[in-house]
């Protein structure tokens, strides 16, 4: 008798340390396929950006955010389009390309705490004097663009995805959150800041973000009502990056 229940509780110490094994098992990452409708667009075209996204062969129907990054070679100001889910697992968004060139994009997904990001590189096809009278037409944001629009891309290699918060109170707390990618993998151990500054003040406020997850860094913000500049600075070896993006804040 009391050898079957010295087996029966082992069996349970067996099955409950494999049950805690199973819960604190990472979950799957997210996968992404990028897919661009027409492949080969000519000048003029609208593009459909389309970013299937799954997890452990299942398809992701609530993502929190998905936006597609897009810019010109050579431009400064990348657009960022908000995408909408049009199937399972299935988020698009359309641009117009008026002009011929070499092109970018890159899908930013956040779904179930997690971002994947990648970039791909595609040509608009067209005569010479169209591709070439873009260096001059880029850069400014237009009106109506989210906070997230404003974009520099650096000759580092490394991708950043500022993501503050859709509307900041004032004098309410609020987080900026930053996503870094190198070479398609997480950028780790980054020394990262977000410089804040409103119109033309001299004062600066320098705040330190945490990496509150493999790639991802995060600060707490507090503002007063008003526009403000937001610079990111990268720091880690021989890397030192910056970009710049705009917020307001309400009252």
């Amino acid at each position: 008798m009391k050898k079957a229940f010295m087996v029966m509780l082992s069996a349970l110490v067996l099955m409950t340390a494999c049950s805690k094994a199973e819960s604190t098992q990472p979950p799957a990452p997210l996968q992404a396929e990028l897919k661009l409708t027409p492949e080969t667009p000519g000048a003029g075209d609208t593009v459909t950006f389309s970013v299937t996204v799954t997890q452990a062969d299942e398809f992701v129907d609530d993502a929190t955010d998905v936006q597609f990054e897009v810019w010109q070679k050579g431009q400064d100001e990348h657009e960022f389009l908000p995408a909408q889910r049009r199937g399972s697992g299935v988020y698009t968004a359309d641009k117009q390309l008026p002009q011929a060139g070499t092109y970018f994009v890159m899908y930013h997904v956040t779904a179930r705490e997690m971002h994947t990001m990648k970039q791909q590189e595609f040509t608009v096809q067209g005569d010479h004097g169209a591709s070439a009278s873009t260096e001059h037409e880029h850069g400014e944001a237009q009106p109506g663009d989210s906070q997230h629009s404003s974009h520099r891309h650096n000759d580092s290699g490394l991708a950043m995805h500022f993501m503050p918060p859709e509307s900041m109170t004032a004098n309410q707390p609020a987080d900026f959150t930053l996503h870094l990618q190198k070479d398609g993998e997480p950028f780790t151990g980054a020394a990262v800041k977000f410089e804040v500054w409103a119109g033309d003040d001299e004062k600066h406020q320098f705040i330190e973000a945490k990496e509150s997850k493999a790639g991802e860094y995060t600060a707490s913000v507090t503002l007063d009502k008003g526009a403000y500049t937001v610079k990111v600075h990268v720091e880690k070896g021989d890397i030192h990056d910056h970009q710049e993006h705009k917020v307001s804040v309400k009252s």
